[in-house]
């Protein structure tokens, strides 16, 4: 290098910085914001208030907005057990389903006379498109379900229309009862809250209704031989208005109906039935008793031992979760004042979380961008020249924003965790171009011309930088699933970030430089100067290190090749998940006791929880369900709110023992992740449905997949960590079945479906109309007294009307018997399935997961049955393909980019090199922090991908320049490592300082920021540290082989060379 003079060495000066002015790259984008900087300020402007109101105008939202296309198939047939359901119902619309193109999944539930079939497309199918496809299908297949079965009812699941609020209203002053505060909440509360702006609807649960109880004698109906159905048809056809049309009156037009509504409860039993052959009129009063009562009551719902009544709020479709939720708080608010002795207490708010979560992201990114800003002070030791560079930061954001409430991204946990993962990257195009003006104002250069020569010098690198960011975000496009969905928000958050950053670096930062900024003051003392002298060492050491690198090339080469083998030892033994954990300051406390409880017995045990969850300061309220919607009463659930944030598993590892031990050998489950918007509409299995490890046993034979299940539970009991280990079949309740002699039935003309709704409307009642009370209607329910529904034999006994017109009894076809059988039959992709699902404590649900993994694996299954992963461990497997197809693509991607820009074929792969030593870094800080691998921290390695060849493009792009000015390779490496040295070191720091917030992970929702910032900074501090080592030694290593190649074409290239052109060196 000492036979190479100054001036030759460095493109800025001497001899070489005359050829390189002659040839000097110019940036039009650049050269125009120089010259026009009026014109560059009103854009910035303009750019800006764009920003400012669409930042007011986006939506704020937990996760982005993920269109799940499911369409939903119900079928009631009256009378039919399960298994007749599924044979002929729920097995023929999952024939007709499944050919439907992009059906991913078919799953069904087949129970007593309701069959449920769940259709899930692929997540890239039109939702709309799916559920017609659906309708068209059942449409054309309707003549093959039994004729007794009603029409299927296809519905579009909308995740939307889930509850965003959840509130309990609880009578403080003792005078109200439940019937009372049930008729507030639909008369008065509800009403006012669904004129709320963005307030879809509100559903009441708990509480008494009050309802017409029309009670059957079933003596008295034997008696005379009147049917259930006679008595419900004559009340229905008294408790209607019909319009009779219309009539003119004079000059003016009047409606006219027919009202037939009874007046009374005595009116009502005076509704004629029969006349009988003597004359006699037999009436409603003479076979049963009217009386206005309360509803059974199959629910209990309780606040802070309370007892309470719930209103669930669901929103509107691409509403403002936030501004709808605060709306509706306000009214509550407003409601308290107006009913003092009530109690309105939010049970559930979606919104509370996402607010704080969302705002330690824009505290997270505030505190990234003053942390880059400070790495920039430190390097450029300037104020006004740091002040410069990270003027644009403001524009960049504001932009951002304008462009994807354009596109129609909202402000979630997603986009907001790409910005402040972004925010040194955004600074990263303005330090590179800033960078090279400094020096050259470093070296005498008028502010305009360093301006203009520092970003034309540069301009191609800092392209090639940020188009190989955008494209490793390419491959959302090939990716599915909700990995894909994810990825979509933050890729394109960041694609939109990095590509307006660098319009801002062309335009901004070259103008700013040229107009306000003055010649550089290189007498500087102090403690500025003396950070400088220590750039100037690490400078003079990393030259020495570079020289020793180049003269030593096998070792450096067989250094980085362990580095990189050693750091692939800790993949078999990583943890995996799918999302990780977040403590959202609630969770759940679910108990189940034997088929057959009553309500009363599960209402004591959910108190025993109550008063151990209760004594925990921690705790604001608690919130009780005792059976559900689904008229199942061997369930409850306590709902845990807590004060704060981050108390959640420390609590539920306390309470735990507590609770085993006071339950005894009541079923246990923890939920962490509950969502109480939920509340009253939970089933007994709602827990396992939900459980974080999961698994599907499918096979044909019940009786098979019962003995499985049950063996896989034994063993995920044994494994360390596992709690909640349950599986979805249960024992149906003790109870009775009526067995229809198919035969004698037909004989008679009786279907099955007229004696299942025979019976079904004896015992659980049937609804014959609404009666007026008051300001209220209340529903008319026909039904057997109860004395009579407890006994069997009068059931029995009950008149049943033939096709024939004569009444027969229920005996003469169909028998009464004891029977034990499970309540539903579940299907997948047309196969019978039981699940088995488990929790964890004390370890990872990773961890948990690997070792369930291995006992299914090491389980000896019979023939015909299998066993796959499913809910959130489906979820990674789809993970893990999905990462394999977008890292697979992204490097493709980058070499295509890097090649095009570059003009050859060798040397981005020279530039990749930083790739494997980036995932060195990521690896390796995941497996030392205990982090586990999951979607978030795939999601940083693929950005990663982008990031890390930025330190080689700026190394290669300069060796290529220097080269191109008569530099040998060995002179052009010597001399270009310390010169971009400091950019490299810049933007490196600047972008790990900016990511720190991130993955120190402080606030709501760390727990899914810290994954990925861990492996970023991680994965950039290696890939930096060994880029600038070993991309040296291989572009040297590629340049020799290159020439021994190029050998007998040396002359052809000499040429090419002194023309100015890309030779032998850059091929």
């Amino acid at each position: 290098m000492g036979a190479v003079s100054q001036g030759s060495r460095d493109p800025d000066g001497g001899r070489a910085g005359a050829k390189e002015g002659q040839e000097q790259p110019r940036l039009w984008l650049a050269d125009l914001s120089i010259a026009q900087p009026v014109f560059i300020t009103m854009l910035v402007v303009a750019v800006m208030v764009i920003g400012a109101i669409s930042y007011g105008r986006m939506g704020l939202d937990l996760y982005p907005n993920i269109s799940f296309p499911i369409a939903v198939v119900q079928t009631t047939y009256p009378g039919a057990d399960p298994a007749e359901i599924e044979r002929s119902v729920t097995k023929p619309v999952e024939d007709a389903v499944v050919p439907i193109n992009g059906v991913e999944t078919v799953s069904s539930t087949s129970s007593d006379s309701i069959s449920m079939v769940i259709v899930q497309f692929s997540m890239d199918k039109d939702d709309k498109e799916g559920l017609d496809e659906v309708r068209t299908r059942i449409n054309q297949m309707r003549n093959s379900l039994p004729a007794d079965a009603q029409d299927p009812v296809i519905l579009a699941f909308d995740p939307s229309a889930m509850p965003i609020v959840s509130f309990a209203v609880a009578d403080v002053s003792g005078k109200r009862s439940t019937e009372e505060l049930r008729s507030i909440l639909d008369d008065r509360v509800k009403p006012r809250i669904e004129q709320v702006s963005g307030v879809a609807s509100v559903n009441v649960v708990g509480g008494v209704e009050r309802e017409v109880h029309v009670d059957l004698k079933a003596m008295q109906l034997e008696a005379l031989a009147i049917s259930p159905q006679q008595v419900t048809q004559a009340i229905r056809t008294e408790s209607i208005d019909v319009p009779a049309g219309r009539i003119v009156d004079g000059k003016r037009e009047a409606l006219l109906r027919t009202s037939g509504r009874v007046g009374s409860l005595e009116q009502m039993g005076d509704i004629p039935l029969v006349t009988t052959p003597s004359g006699v009129v037999v009436k409603v009063k003479d076979v049963a008793t009217v009386a206005e009562g309360q509803a059974e009551r199959r629910t209990l719902s309780r606040l802070d031992g309370r007892e309470s009544v719930v209103g669930q709020v669901r929103k509107q479709s691409g509403t403002n979760t936030v501004r709808v939720a605060d709306g509706i708080k306000r009214e509550l608010s407003r409601l308290q004042s107006e009913y003092p002795d009530l109690t309105f207490a939010i049970a559930f708010d979606q919104s509370t979380f996402t607010r704080q979560a969302v705002a330690d992201m824009f505290s997270s990114l505030i505190l990234g961008a003053l942390l880059a800003a400070l790495v920039v002070l430190l390097f450029f030791r300037d104020l006004r020249n740091t002040l410069v560079t990270v003027a644009g930061l403001p524009m960049v954001l504001l932009g951002t924003f304008a462009a994807l409430h354009a596109v129609g991204i909202t402000l979630n946990m997603i986009s907001l965790m790409a910005l402040s993962l972004s925010v040194g990257m955004l600074i990263d195009d303005a330090i590179v171009v800033r960078e090279n003006i400094f020096r050259h104002m470093e070296k005498g250069a008028e502010p305009k011309v360093a301006a203009s020569r520092g970003a034309g010098e540069i301009g191609l690198a800092v392209l090639a930088v940020t188009s190989t960011i955008v494209a490793v975000f390419l491959p959302i496009a090939f990716t599915g699933g909700i990995t894909g969905k994810f990825m979509r928000d933050f890729g394109l958050t960041v694609a939109i970030a990095v590509l307006i950053s660098l319009v801002e670096a062309f335009t901004l930062a070259p103008m700013l430089s040229a107009h306000f900024f003055k010649r550089v003051d290189t007498s500087r003392s102090g403690r500025i100067d003396r950070v400088g002298r220590v750039f100037e060492g690490l400078n003079r050491v990393y030259g020495g290190l570079l020289r020793w690198a180049l003269g030593h090339r096998l070792v450096v080469v067989l250094i980085g090749l362990f580095v990189f083998g050693a750091s692939l030892g800790v993949v078999p033994i990583m943890v995996f998940s799918f999302v990780p954990d977040t403590d959202q300051g609630q969770f759940a406390i679910g108990v189940t006791l034997p088929p057959g409880a009553r309500l009363e017995e599960t209402d004591q045990v959910a108190r025993t929880v109550e008063r151990i969850a209760q004594d925990a300061p921690e705790v604001e309220h608690l919130f009780t369900t005792v059976g559900s919607t689904d008229g199942s009463v061997e369930a409850a659930t306590v709902y845990v709110k807590l004060r704060t944030l981050g108390y959640t598993n420390a609590l539920i590892a306390q309470m735990r023992p507590e609770l085993e031990q006071a339950l005894g050998g009541v079923k246990l489950t923890i939920n962490r992740q509950s969502s109480t918007a939920s509340i009253g509409g939970g089933s007994a299995m709602s827990a396992l449905q939900g459980a974080p490890i999961q698994f599907a046993v499918q096979g044909d034979d019940f009786k098979v997949l019962d003995q499985v299940s049950a063996e896989l539970v034994s063993r995920f009991q044994r494994i360390p960590g596992a709690v909640d280990v349950d599986r979805s079949i249960k024992a149906g309740k003790p109870g009775k079945s009526i067995v229809v002699d198919r035969a004698r039935a037909t004989d008679l003309g009786v279907s099955s479906a007229q004696l299942g709704t025979t019976v079904r409307s004896l015992v659980n009642g049937d609804k014959a109309g609404t009666y007026r009370a008051g300001s209220k209607d209340l529903n008319i329910v026909v039904r057997l007294a109860e004395s009579d529904r407890a006994n069997p034999s009068r059931i029995q006994r009950l008149p049943l009307m033939t096709a024939r017109g004569v009444q027969v009894p229920l005996s003469t076809v169909a028998t009464v018997v004891e029977s034990s059988e499970p309540n539903q039959i579940s299907r997948e992709n047309r196969q019978r399935q039981v699940l088995v699902g488990a929790s964890y404590l004390g370890r990872s649900v990773g961890e948990v997961l690997a070792d369930a993994r291995l006992a299914v694996a090491s389980s000896d299954l019979p023939a015909g049955v299998s066993v796959r992963a499913t809910g959130q461990t489906k979820y990674q497997e789809e993970m893990a393909s999905s990462f394999g197809l977008a890292f697979g693509l992204a490097v493709l991607f980058v070499y295509m980019i890097l090649a095009s820009q570059f003009g050859s074929f060798v040397h981005p792969f020279t530039i990749m090199l930083a790739l494997p030593f980036s995932i060195v870094g990521a690896l390796l800080s995941l497996f030392a922090l205990r982090f586990s691998f999951d979607m978030l921290a795939m999601i940083g390695i693929i950005l990663l991908m982008g990031l890390v060849t930025k330190n080689s493009i700026l190394l290669v792009e300069f060796i290529n320049r220097l080269r191109r000015l008569g530099l040998d390779v060995r002179e052009a490496i010597l001399e270009a490592g310390p010169i971009r040295l400091r950019p490299i070191l810049m933007t490196t720091l600047a972008m790990i300082f900016g990511m720190i917030p991130v993955a120190s992970g402080f606030g709501a929702g760390a727990e899914m920021r810290r994954p990925m910032g861990v492996a970023v900074i991680g994965g950039l501090l290696t890939s930096t540290l060994l880029t600038l080592v070993v991309v040296p030694v291989a572009y040297s290593l590629i340049a020799d082989l290159t020439r021994l190649v190029a050998r007998p074409a040396k002359v052809a290239a000499t040429a090419a060379e002194e023309r100015g052109s890309i030779g032998e060196d850059d091929f």
